[in-house]
């Protein structure tokens, strides 16, 4: 019993390992549980084969060094997951941090695999020696006449010598009423132990989540300054907010806010700079005339009907999947200055910048929960306040001289502030919108 409790805490840390912060995307924590599809689903299959060998003692050995294997090929595709992650969330300016969860994974999963492959040949050992014992027959090392012997598998071995031996048929017949008298007795406790496996694998859940929720230690510079550059008007201060945590049980924050007015002269304005834009500029690049006229901030929205026999005249009302997040929407007009017809889809990875500098993608209404369908006058007057908006559409093609506009979607937190809007041009631009 002693050996099983041992190998159970072992499995049970593992368990903890996989619910711990693994990495970070801006403000949002990713547990092991989000790397298993594609990349880290090994993992949960040692866990389940560690789950077995805990229940029913099947192999110990064998199936425990599998088990921390798989776990192990788990942390390295989740690694792999993060560094993929990173590179693409890199590409948009998103902030992605590995945190400690995916190192104690690995720690624990060595740890794992070689006590719980000890505590597994233990927990053999005792269940054959307390199944001799209860035989009443004293069977002897027929090398060395030693009786440290443990049976296994219908195979005896002598733990002094190493010789391994099998008994006559009368000894194997003595022996078989004890073995199914434990089995009996296993039978028995099984549902008991069934029923303890599945608490212990729930509480790790729960333990590994709050973990990974609980206060980060914080620190935190807050620096508002007041910049007069030339050939930009600046009616209001610009604050950069710089965060910078780890993973500790207590939390301590540091502000410090430092005011500052000073002449600033930029190497280029921002006409010079070509990839930097002001809302309402027009910006000409390659065969596109693109202006963003327009920003909203708005709980709910109203995206008209693309669908052939309702286009323009019923629309859906949606609202953010996240509490405390609201839209942000930007009206956009494109048009083609080229000579021949070309698909908005060069323009793309649609993204807005907070003064945090998080970054937050575009999406669409299968990133919403519709709350209300309808024809547009009724709904229009059922909520007045609401802007009724025409979703881009990013494979639309437009012929030479063609004008599009239409809304891009983006949600976000409400105490985020927005600061500027990005779009590529196939690889090569990154164009910035200041707001």
């Amino acid at each position: 019993m002693k050996w099983r409790i041992i190998y159970g805490l072992l499995w049970f840390i593992t368990l903890i390992a996989y619910s711990l912060p693994w990495a970070k995307v801006n403000d949002e924590i990713y547990s092991g549980w989000s790397f298993t599809v594609p990349f880290s689903f090994t993992y949960v299959i040692g866990i389940l084969l560690g789950l077995i060998v805990l229940i029913i003692k099947f192999k110990p050995i064998v199936m425990t060094i599998i088990a921390g294997i798989l776990m192990f090929l788990g942390v390295i595709g989740g690694a792999f997951g993060y560094s993929l992650g990173a590179m693409l969330h890199g590409l948009v300016g998103a902030k992605a941090t590995m945190e400690a969860g995916m190192g104690v994974a690995f720690l624990f999963t060595i740890i794992y695999m070689i006590g719980g492959a000890l505590a597994g040949k233990k927990m053999i050992v005792k269940s054959t020696k307390s199944q001799l014992k209860t035989s009443g027959e004293s069977i002897r090392c027929q090398k060395c006449g030693s009786g440290n012997i443990v049976a296994y598998m219908g195979e005896y071995e002598c733990m002094d010598c190493g010789h391994k031996f099998t008994q006559t048929p009368k000894s194997i017949e003595a022996f078989k009423p004890s073995i199914s008298k434990t089995e009996r007795s296993n039978k028995g406790s099984l549902a008991k132990w069934i029923i303890v496996i599945i608490i212990i694998f729930f509480s790790g859940l729960f333990l590994g989540y709050g973990i990974g929720a609980s206060p980060k230690e914080a620190k935190t510079i807050t620096i508002t300054s007041i910049l007069t550059p030339t050939g930009l008007e600046v009616t209001k201060p610009y604050t950069t907010t710089i965060i910078q945590s780890s993973i500790l049980t207590t939390t301590y924050i540091s502000i410090q806010t430092i005011t500052t007015t000073m002449p600033y002269t930029p190497t280029r304005t921002l006409k010079e700079e070509k990839f930097y834009y002001v809302l309402g500029e027009k910006i000409e690049v390659d065969n596109w005339e693109i202006i963003a006229s327009e920003v909203k901030r708005t709980d709910n929205i109203i995206v008209l009907s693309t669908s052939a026999p309702t286009r323009e005249t019923w629309g859906t009302l949606y609202k953010p999947k996240k509490e405390n997040y609201d839209f942000f929407i930007v009206n956009i007009s494109i048009k083609n200055i080229g000579k021949k017809a070309e698909s908005i889809y060069s323009i793309w990875n649609y993204s807005v910048i907070t003064i945090e500098d998080y970054v937050y993608e575009k999406i669409s209404t299968l990133d919403m929960d519709d709350i209300g369908y309808g024809k547009i006058d009724e709904l229009s007057k059922k909520y007045p306040q609401v802007p009724i908006i025409n979703e881009l559409d990013i494979f639309k093609t437009l012929d030479p001289e063609e004008k599009y506009n239409a809304w891009i979607i983006f949600t976000l937190p409400k105490d985020k502030i927005v600061k500027e809007i990005t779009f590529n041009l196939f690889f090569e631009k990154l164009i910035h919108i200041k707001l």
